[in-house]
């Protein structure tokens, strides 16, 4: 089975000059934005044989914005995989909670697009595929001196994410622990699945920290990239009791890499924002299925 996949598309920001458009000024009323920068031509990036879309969050800072993308993917691919991404969450008033079930709502008119979370997924000729935005815990660099508390109070005075996303009674790290216990219960599932040959993961967060930059001497750079993993992710590949995961598709940082560990790749081709990257392609993996 072949598969494009992506993440970052972080196409307003491809409007603009700017990386974020302050959302306190770009409010929704009600209908998607639409402008040049909505229209991804999927056609011209589709690679040959590929029938499915992984897009691993990201898309926009608005909901509505974001489900647009995603429809547009849906004409062009036999089925659409989707995780929203941190972003997505930005110009809203709905919770973090509320916005996730909304943005399954909205796609539900395509029966071939599948908003990936704790009651979805979809399993496709012996190929499951399971995901979430997976939020962040803090913990990665702990190792390296960073702590939790530290790498937390850097991300509330340089992130966005400490002031747009509406966590109510909830919090990154909650989020991050509670998407991790669910994911693990459905991959292992899956693993225990005689039906299942494969499966695909995929989440907006790193799973592991050892896959991320470390920056030698950068503070910010270090203390900010815990609000890029979710530790708690090892979970997941704990409860694959029979070693069914072979791509684990990720974004939020913007490196393009695929890094192999223990028989499962970890896979980022983040589109990014305009300069940031080299051109912008579709990668296409392949997965053993029936």
């Amino acid at each position: 089975m072949k598969i494009d996949f992506c993440s970052d598309l972080h196409v307003d920001a491809w409007f603009s000059t700017t990386q974020l458009v302050d959302p306190t000024v770009r409010k929704w009323e009600g209908k998607p934005f639409k402008s040049r920068y909505l229209y991804i031509d999927w056609e011209s990036y589709k690679n040959p044989e590929s029938r499915i879309l992984v897009i691993a969050g990201d898309i926009s800072n608005n909901m509505m914005t974001s489900k647009e993308v995603v429809m547009a993917a849906a004409s062009v691919y036999e089925h659409v995989v989707v995780v929203e991404g941190n972003h997505d969450h930005y110009e809203t008033e709905m919770t973090v909670d509320e916005g996730m079930e909304f943005f399954t709502q909205s796609l539900a008119s395509a029966p071939n697009v599948w908003h990936l979370k704790h009651d979805t997924g979809l399993l496709l000729e012996g190929v499951a595929f399971f995901g979430a935005v997976g939020w962040y815990d803090f913990k990665a660099y702990e190792g390296q001196g960073i702590s939790d508390y530290h790498a937390k109070r850097t991300w509330s005075q340089y992130s966005n994410d400490s002031r747009y996303p509406k966590f109510g009674d909830k919090s990154p790290e909650s989020l991050a622990a509670e998407q991790a216990i669910n994911l693990a219960d459905q991959v292992k599932g899956a693993s225990e699945d005689d039906e299942v040959v494969s499966i695909v993961v995929s989440t907006h967060m790193s799973p592991r920290g050892d896959i991320m930059e470390w920056k030698p001497g950068n503070v910010v750079w270090n203390a900010l990239t815990p609000s890029y993993v979710n530790t708690a992710l090892k979970q997941v590949l704990d409860a694959d009791v029979n070693n069914k995961i072979r791509y684990w598709i990720y974004g939020h940082t913007h490196t393009r890499k695929m890094t192999e560990i223990d028989g499962v790749v970890y896979a980022n081709n983040a589109r990014g924002y305009p300069r940031e990257n080299p051109p912008f392609t579709l990668t296409q993996i392949e997965v053993d299925s029936k």
